[in-house]
């Protein structure tokens, strides 16, 4: 994620299902698989964000600095913890974070991006022909305008 550190903890390497940002001692509810980047927290804060992290059900929790308390404090909070460097923005966090999720979500439902919709657009936005092709010249995705579909389409049958 970005250069952070996975330090230590309960986790067990058990993949997040949400982010939720916190602040040290801000109430945020049930954090049931979430990763909760704590804010601002350092040393007591860090800790007592660890602990309220894993009792609401966290699986990870991303802080700035982790001493050795902070450190100690994961295993038994039942978190992974994840320290992220200095110069890496807590957005920039986010972002990765959200993003792994968004590809997690895809994966999980075949989902591998729609090369038929991104031709079909291209074709729409250039009256042309599209055809999206893997580097042995198989198509992947095809499309053309509209006029195309028409004079591609197979004869109506005789009636």
């Amino acid at each position: 994620m970005l250069g952070a550190e996975s330090v230590s903890g309960g986790g067990g390497g058990a993949g997040f299902g949400a982010v939720v940002i916190a602040e040290p001692g801000e109430a945020v509810g049930e954090l049931a698989g979430a990763l909760v980047p704590a804010v601002g927290a350092r040393g007591a804060d860090a800790v007592a964000s660890l602990r309220a992290a894993g009792a609401t059900g966290a699986v990870a929790v991303a802080v700035r600095e982790a001493g050795d308390d902070v450190r100690a404090a994961a295993v038994p909070a039942g978190v992974a913890l994840l320290v992220v460097p200095a110069g890496l923005r807590w957005d920039q966090v986010e972002t990765v974070a959200r993003a792994e999720l968004a590809r997690a979500a895809a994966t999980a439902t075949g989902h591998r991006g729609d090369l038929y919709s991104l031709a079909q657009t291209l074709a729409s936005l250039t009256q042309g022909l599209v055809s999206a092709e893997d580097t042995g010249h198989r198509v992947l995705a095809y499309a053309g305008p509209a006029w195309t579909r028409s004079a591609m389409s197979p004869p109506a049958p005789a009636s």
